[in-house]
């Protein structure tokens, strides 16, 4: 018997059902498109603990609002701008993101933090039609002084209609006077016990073709739990299961293939993979083929309680590393396709990491 029935399952949107029943989507319609006119700048602050479904609960709120499905009320379509901000550490991060919505080449070196807002003020200001800006996974209070004044003051440049989405488990708009009567807030619960439970046995249903035993699944709610990684994150744990026992050649979980769980955010941490980059390196002028480098990595990051990066990530950072000169790259004969692809750590970084 096959182990998977749908692998799809993962990815939809789970655990936003009852956040949903408190304000339907009719409600979000009416709130901010129907009568765009009304106020000037809307705000919805979605905030909850990690894993609660506030980017997902933002996500259809985003998609209902650029298109709306009642076509009785006219209505025109606002242009969508995400930015987020879940590894941000500077205003110039989301601005630039906001920015490659109008120019997807755009990188924004050499351009500050205050030039580019700015920018962005003069660009939006003559925006035709109304605007809906969606800043997500806020966590904590980053120090980006620029981007909350700018939306501090939206309502200065931004068309009538507009919508801005603030989604994460942080609430940047307490103590703003600029949203003013436009602020409407949204709070979700983590996910309890007994609905964990629910979810988890759902999900197990359609995307495995035998149904996960309750033990199983109790296992894997008790540990997501106790390490504080929300709803999403006992998902996670619930694929890397199956994918686990996909690899021993079994056809059903047990649990035996439930491990613990990994940070959320920590496989995407690009310093995590650059660190085991550099480590895959064994000695000085160390030459590695490309697919090696990639194994390499995942293997260590795997082994580190993370789940590995895609290979097109670890791809990505090996350019960022070589046009820093950290790294050299150089095409040889050989390989499957005529030619293979072979990385080198300079000499000079080896003798500044101690090797």
């Amino acid at each position: 018997m096959p182990l998977w029935k749908d692998r799809q399952a993962f990815n939809r949107e789970w655990g936003t059902r009852e956040a949903l029943d408190r304000i339907s989507i009719e409600e979000l319609y009416h709130m901010f498109g129907a009568h765009p006119g009304r106020i000037g700048v809307r705000f919805l602050v979605i905030t909850g603990p990690t894993g609660c479904g506030s980017s997902a609960i933002a996500r259809r709120t985003a998609l209902v609002l650029s298109n709306p499905p009642w076509a009785g009320l006219p209505r025109v379509r606002p242009k969508l701008l995400r930015a987020d901000l879940r590894r941000a550490s500077t205003d110039h991060t989301p601005l630039v993101q906001l920015f490659r919505h109008f120019d997807p080449s755009f990188r924004g070196a050499g351009y500050s933090a205050p030039h580019l807002a700015a920018l962005l003020r003069r660009r939006l200001s003559v925006q035709e039609g109304p605007v809906l800006l969606w800043f997500d996974n806020l966590r904590g209070a980053p120090p980006l002084p620029v981007l909350w004044d700018l939306l501090e003051h939206a309502a200065d440049f931004l068309p009538s209609g507009s919508t801005i989405i603030l989604s994460g488990t942080y609430d940047p708009t307490i103590g703003w006077s600029g949203p003013g009567e436009g602020l409407h807030r949204l709070s979700l619960k983590a996910a309890a016990g007994s609905e964990l439970l629910d979810i988890l046995g759902q999900v197990s249903r359609e995307a495995f073709a035998e149904p996960l035993e309750d033990n199983v699944i109790q296992l894997i709610a008790t540990r997501a739990l106790s390490a504080g990684v929300g709803l999403q994150g006992a998902i996670d744990m619930l694929r890397d299961a199956g994918v686990r026992a996909e690899g021993r050649g079994l056809s059903r979980v047990g649990p035996g293939e439930v491990g613990e769980p990994a940070d959320i955010d920590g496989r995407r941490d690009p310093r995590r993979v650059v660190s085991a980059i550099l480590k895959s390196f064994e000695r000085p002028a160390a030459t590695l083929e490309i697919g090696v480098l990639q194994r390499r990595v995942c293997e260590w990051l795997g082994g580190d309680g993370h789940r590995p990066p895609s290979r097109s990530l670890v791809r990505r950072h090996v350019r960022r590393l070589e046009r820093s000169g950290i790294l050299s790259r150089a095409v040889t004969i050989g390989g499957k396709g005529g030619s293979r692809s072979m990385v080198s750590l300079r000499s000079p970084m080896m003798d500044r990491l101690g090797r």
